[in-house]
């Protein structure tokens, strides 16, 4: 799309135009757009509030309706520091990950990239790993990705092939989320599959949420 900055509402418009005349609408449009902001190099989480055209402050008070707690109240911020992590800003927390995954109505692994994963505690590797794996299997295991998954998974697989034997081209999504079960120590992980020979085994970096 010529004329329009990537990623501007202009942008945003004349994609969602361009979607809805090849008949695709409602969450599958949104995924797109999603999918295709995330292409232009804009991170998950943001890139998954501008296809849900939702401000910073819109968005803060979502989050505030499904939580329904007062004590904690989300803001405009707070929404912002989560989205520049790990660059700067606030590791957001899995729960908090899933509160915003039900804002823009996906799925809270959907929000997580590569540069995420590896600045993750352990803990929080091995919940994506689960859920990416739960998600796998309710679409069917040789399903390929989503649109939006695709730029993570190539990513992520230019990442962890730096510290583990797998030729690159045989990073398949299955494969990846059973070395990052690893990474985790998932103990379901160690007993069943195979050793994987890890060249480098990386660290956890310690966060603050």
């Amino acid at each position: 799309m010529t004329g329009t900055v990537p990623g501007s509402k202009p942008y945003r418009d004349r994609l969602r135009a361009e979607l809805s005349a090849a008949g695709v609408t409602g969450q599958c449009l949104t995924e797109q757009v999603a999918a295709d902001l995330a292409r232009q190099g804009m991170r998950p989480r943001r890139a998954w509030r501008y296809a849900s055209e939702l401000s910073q402050r819109v968005a803060a008070m979502r989050f505030n309706e499904v939580t329904g707690d007062p004590r904690a109240p989300m803001t405009g911020n707070r929404i912002w520091d989560f989205e520049r992590w790990p660059s700067g800003g606030v590791r957001p927390t899995v729960r908090t990950l899933t509160v915003l995954a039900r804002v823009y109505g996906t799925t809270w692994d959907l929000l997580v990239d590569a540069a995420d994963l590896a600045h993750m505690p352990d803990a929080d590797r091995a919940a994506y790993a689960e859920a990416a794996q739960g998600r796998a299997r309710a679409t069917g295991a040789d399903a390929p990705p989503p649109a939006e998954e695709i730029h993570i998974w190539m990513a992520t697989a230019d990442r962890i092939t730096r510290h583990v034997t797998i030729p690159r081209h045989k990073a398949t999504m299955p494969l990846l989320i059973s070395v990052l079960q690893g990474m985790a120590g998932d103990p379901e992980h160690d007993r069943h599959a195979p050793v994987l020979p890890f060249a480098q085994q990386p660290r956890s970096r310690t966060a603050h949420g």
